[in-house]
């Protein structure tokens, strides 16, 4: 999945690194980090079962009304590597997120911080530090 995300980027001359892509690939899967993913496909028992490690879907997942306001907090641009951004901005109710060279992807509340996608198996916590973001 790291690779085919790296091969896709870059193929749209956004370069990013093994390490970057690892990275993204487990908070796609819901993870802090790859050590972490890493970890839970191992005591899976198998790279076959990874479908184990993945998230709940969106079927078990609440959506909550969270407060424009508190939405708005996240708005912004999120550098995730040298040429990648994931842009965040409020439709309405929820975010539309979108990595550089994607198309928009809409994500709604579980929770004041996380978020999950419906149309793709995604979800992304985020943080509304002023030092986490930078605005354009």
């Amino acid at each position: 999945m790291a690779q085919t995300l790296r091969e896709a980027l870059g193929a749209k001359s956004i370069p990013l690194t093994q390490s970057d892509s690892l990275e993204l690939i487990a908070r796609l899967f819901g993870q802090r980090d790859w050590n972490t993913l890493a970890a839970r496909i191992q005591s899976a028992g198998a790279a076959s079962d990874v479908a184990a490690a993945a998230p709940p879907s969106d079927a078990v997942r609440q959506e909550i009304a969270v407060a424009t306001a508190v939405l708005d907090r996240y708005a912004g641009y999120y550098q995730l590597s040298e040429q990648a951004v994931l842009s965040v901005t409020r439709d309405g109710q929820q975010l539309s997120i979108q990595l550089t060279g994607q198309r928009a992807v809409p994500f709604f509340a579980e929770s004041r911080t996380e978020f999950f996608a419906k149309e793709v198996d995604a979800q992304i916590g985020l943080s509304p530090a002023p030092m986490a973001r930078s605005r354009r």
